[in-house]
């Protein structure tokens, strides 16, 4: 532990950590789960605010900086879904897919990143990050007006196996929604191959 701070200490001489860095290091796992609080955004759930700081924080770190520990923090809001929502029902959960020109840039998906941080094994699912493809590059959603937004994702996505969403029960998530344009296209696109439901949840709103 003494050693693990002291490389830490050299680390942060040597390379300054930024300051939204410095403040995902000093949040907890229990800090989170006290911001958890589901809010109906349209036709999806929302399981906290993007207005308050520390989930601002920790997305945006997650989001442009990978930062492990801000996934691993946010991971705690989809473990308290998933305890009060998903205990008894066999449950598909489906990141938002990027675009493969985002994901060149980016080199990752955080929203996967995050899934993978949770531990499932108290509960009934899978994730599943293979079978709804984003095959149309976008423009973020953030530059957009509310009603381009979902003219801007329609038809954006694709089913790979749609055997792989017939009858099961579907979680699709994303980290941040304004209008949920971007969960109602994916939606959109699970429909036609019959799932047993389709719940559409964002880290935030």
């Amino acid at each position: 532990m003494v050693i693990q701070q002291y490389l830490t200490y050299v680390i942060d001489i040597l390379f300054p950590p930024r300051p939204d860095e410095l403040r995902v290091r000093s949040l907890t796992a229990h800090h989170v789960e006290t911001l958890y609080g589901e809010t109906r955004v349209d036709a999806c759930i929302s399981l906290s605010s993007y207005t308050h700081p520390s989930i601002r924080t920790l997305i945006h770190e997650a989001k442009f900086y990978n930062n492990a520990r801000a996934c691993t923090l946010l991971g705690r809001l989809i473990k308290q879904y998933c305890t009060l929502h998903c205990t008894n029902i066999p449950t598909v959960l489906i990141p938002i897919p990027l675009s493969k020109k985002r994901m060149r840039t980016r080199g990752y998906n955080q929203v996967t990143r995050i899934l993978h941080t949770v531990d499932l094994s108290p509960f009934p699912l899978v994730i599943d990050s293979d079978t709804l493809i984003r095959i149309r590059h976008t423009r973020p959603q953030t530059e957009l007006a509310r009603d381009e937004r979902l003219r801007n994702v329609t038809d954006a996505f694709r089913i790979k196996n749609p055997k792989r969403v017939q009858d099961k029960h579907i979680v699709l998530i994303d980290d941040v929604t304004t209008t949920g344009a971007t969960l109602t296209a994916a939606k959109a696109t699970l429909l036609p191959h019959h799932p047993a439901s389709i719940t559409c949840i964002a880290l935030a709103h």
